[in-house]
């Protein structure tokens, strides 16, 4: 009987163990959003990406490759990385404009490790052979298509944040501003983008105040950009990720 006993504790005690490396597994993953097809001197596929590193931290991510695995020269791509607070619409971590450094057919760009307890979207930004910067899909954590969660959250948002016509507010400059989470509803990406800086200040950024970082050149430096209100006075800075940049493996689309 003790035996049996014995055997049973033990049993359970190597359920609760395999349980537990589950549940630490579970909290790590890549989330790739759907990809979108980009047009310039050649095809290019790209799509965001959202990286779980571990309990509450994540990094949002870029990735653009040539759909026939040419080669293309340094700075035929370029990618930013935005992670999104996916309850109120607003930039928690963003990288600048990182180009391709060196020829080759794809590039990835991410951002600083971002460590939160809401829920959180990846957002990319592709521009290709001096095309206009364009904003990817969103990817959660659902990957592909938004989770049941994340798409009653940008529901409410909607209700909260646009006017009864669908559209983003428009401040008294005659620009627009909201979260970027609702460009694809709106059709348009707002002017004024909502951001939250380092120190918890509330604001909007603007992504052509985005610079473009030389990854050959010493990136340390901390880059800053304007944090504004909505009717686009400054009301103080965000801070800008140093991008982790990868040209050298090969990406899984």
């Amino acid at each position: 009987m003790r035996k049996t006993r014995m055997f049973s504790k033990i049993a359970a005690m190597m359920l609760v163990a395999v349980m537990a490396c589950c549940m630490v597994a579970s909290a790590y993953g890549e989330y790739k959003s759907s990809t979108t097809s980009l047009y310039g001197n050649c095809e290019y596929l790209a799509h965001s990406t959202l990286y779980v590193d571990g309990g509450n931290q994540f990094r949002a991510g870029a990735t653009v490759r040539t759909a026939n695995g040419s080669y293309v020269g340094s700075g035929a791509i370029s990618l930013m990385a935005t992670l999104i607070n996916a309850s109120n619409g607003s930039v928690l971590a963003q990288t600048g404009e990182i180009p391709l450094p060196s020829r080759n057919y794809f590039h990835m760009v991410t951002t600083d490790p971002y460590w939160t307890t809401t829920s959180v979207a990846g957002l990319g930004w592709a521009r290709v052979d001096g095309s206009q910067l364009m904003r990817l899909r969103e990817t959660n954590a659902s990957a592909y298509l938004r989770s049941a969660n994340m798409a009653k959250q940008v529901s409410t948002l909607a209700e909260s944040m646009l006017t009864e016509d669908g559209t983003y507010p428009v401040n008294t400059a005659g620009e627009t501003y909201g979260s970027v989470l609702l460009a694809d509803m709106v059709g348009e990406d707002p002017d004024l983008i909502s951001a939250t800086n380092q120190k918890g200040v509330d604001g909007y950024i603007r992504v052509t105040d985005v610079p473009t970082i030389n990854p050959a050149v010493s990136t340390a430096a901390v880059q800053m950009i304007p944090l504004y209100d909505m009717n686009g006075n400054v009301i103080g800075s965000f801070e800008l990720d140093i991008p982790e940049v990868d040209s050298t493996n090969t990406p899984n689309f």
